[in-house]
């Protein structure tokens, strides 16, 4: 074990990581949890990194580029994304039409593209 004033997030057992994830997560929403647990260092991020993109909910056109402008600067990213949830808002004063951008995204998230052809 490194010296106290030399620990850092990767000298802790991934059963502790897992733990401290697990309680944040049930205390605060779960991505808001997870994205907290993420920025306290590099190995942290890489770690919950697969656990936070796993399920992605876009409710607009700016959601989805910004997702695509994230998933092209960040190389291997879209490999963690399995589920995509997306919400169309209805009514009065509807979205202008995005969804059909949809297709696009699947190039940059592969495993969307094998559980939905």
């Amino acid at each position: 074990m490194p010296a106290p004033d030399r620990v850092t997030g990767a000298d802790f057992p991934p059963e502790i990581i897992s733990e401290i994830v697990l309680f944040l997560s049930s205390v605060f929403s779960p991505k808001k949890g997870l994205a907290s647990c993420s920025l306290t260092c590099r190995y942290w991020a890489e770690s919950i990194r697969p656990a936070l993109f796993r399920t992605i909910c876009l409710g607009s056109h700016e959601d989805k580029s910004q997702l695509s402008i994230l998933l092209k600067s960040t190389p291997g990213l879209g490999d963690h994304i399995h589920w995509l949830h997306v919400a169309i808002q209805v009514g009065p004063d509807p979205q202008r039409p995005w969804v059909h951008h949809l297709s696009k995204l699947s190039r940059l998230a592969p495993m969307l593209q094998s559980r939905y052809p």
